[in-house]
């Protein structure tokens, strides 16, 4: 196919000098807000997001370290059921069993599981359990099954799996 001299008006000449030129300029000019200020204030904004960051770290890492016995393998079932005990009778629970099942070693940890059966009016029990919550625990809930004893009165039976954590690197 020939192309005409005519097929192309000087009109649509003009029209495609027109989009190249504003493709250039677009490209070639940048827009405004950007440049050396506006990077500037993004690495002040990276600066800020990072500290926020590592505080979040910080807080991460001290309540991790609440977490985390730091005691000897051999050390930790007897401080367990110790503290276990402790918040049982505080809380009037009487504990029935508290016994050490499999160590599992997960990467950097090692979760030490124990099986505890504890019973006692429900309120009580509940009581008990929220314990678990506190800073000074070291010890996480995996699993509770309660049921009742008795359907006469309010005392329950609850079993509580627990986990202990223990890095790799301290103790045992």
């Amino acid at each position: 196919m020939k192309l005409d001299k005519e097929l192309f008006s000087p009109a649509a000449y003009a029209a495609i000098a027109v989009i190249v030129l504003a493709f250039a300029f677009d490209l070639l000019y940048p827009k405004p807000g950007s440049g050396a200020a506006r990077k500037v204030e993004t690495i002040a904004q990276m600066r800020q997001k990072t500290q926020t960051q590592q505080g979040q770290l910080d807080s991460l890492v001290s309540a991790n370290d609440n977490l985390v016995w730091t005691v000897g393998r051999d050390e930790i079932g007897p401080k367990a059921m110790a503290w276990v005990s402790k918040q049982a009778s505080a809380n009037f629970v009487k504990i029935s069993a508290f016994r050490p099942q499999s160590v599992v070693d997960v990467g950097d940890l090692v979760q030490l599981n124990y099986l505890v059966s504890a019973q006692g009016p429900y309120l009580n029990v509940m009581r008990f359990i929220k314990q678990f919550e506190s800073k000074d625990s070291h010890l996480a809930i995996k699993m509770v099954q309660i049921g009742s004893v008795n359907g006469a009165t309010d005392d329950v039976r609850a079993t509580l799996a627990l986990v202990a954590y223990q890095e790799v690197t301290k103790g045992g």
